[in-house]
């Protein structure tokens, strides 16, 4: 479950504040909006960016304890996980926790 849970925050937070920002912008110049409108708006997008900041943690407290890793990448994947966390944590993601959890099915199956 747990395994599941970081793929589908992994990938689904990232694109919903990709989304929600562009799509904000956009309609900001075209379209006159109204006020109940923008207030769902800045909720979804206050949300998909504390998933963000979840991830950026977690996989940070992950990264640094990693055995795996030499301290170059580690100092790497820690500078892209917080500098280009929206495009980071997918690639992260799919890189070492898949992988890892490919391996020993049994650790992240609780």
């Amino acid at each position: 479950m747990k395994s599941k849970l970081l793929a589908i925050g992994s990938v689904l937070f990232p694109i919903c504040f990709l989304f929600i920002y562009v799509t904000f912008n956009i309609m900001g110049l075209f379209v006159n909006m109204e006020p109940p409108l923008v207030n769902v708006v800045i909720i979804l997008l206050y949300l998909s960016i504390g998933g963000i900041w979840f991830f950026i943690i977690y996989y940070t407290v992950q990264a640094a304890q990693s055995q795996s890793f030499s301290r170059a990448a580690k100092a790497g994947w820690i500078c892209a996980l917080w500098f280009l966390s929206v495009f980071a944590i997918p690639v992260y993601w799919f890189r070492f926790v898949r992988q890892q959890h490919q391996k020993h099915p049994t650790t992240g199956s609780t």
